[in-house]
């Protein structure tokens, strides 16, 4: 009987600091939110200036997907070139 007492005690306790932890979430959550507002709008340059970078990296990103198609056309055409060369090779020298 002492067991079972023990054990609803524990998971009271458990219910009782989940509960508590969450009412505490809830209770600052729009204190936080409305901080994190305030720290954004006084950042704004610092937003600009990251917004600036990410527009510079996609532009390098843009130039390096052309390269890699270009490099795709020259694999491709070394492939073939290779391709035709083995074909050659293993139908022999042409007779006459």
């Amino acid at each position: 009987m002492l067991k079972i007492l023990e054990y609803a005690i524990g998971c009271g306790v458990v219910i009782l600091f989940t509960v508590a932890g969450i009412l505490i979430i809830r209770w600052f959550q729009p204190g936080i939110a409305r901080h994190a507002l305030k720290s954004g709008a006084a950042d704004s340059t610092e937003l600009g200036q990251t917004l600036e970078d990410v527009q510079v990296r996609l532009g390098e990103l843009d130039q390096l997907k052309q390269r890699i198609g270009e490099l795709e056309e020259r694999v491709d055409f070394a492939e073939r070139l290779f391709a035709n060369q083995r074909e050659g090779q293993r139908l022999g020298p042409p007779q006459e």
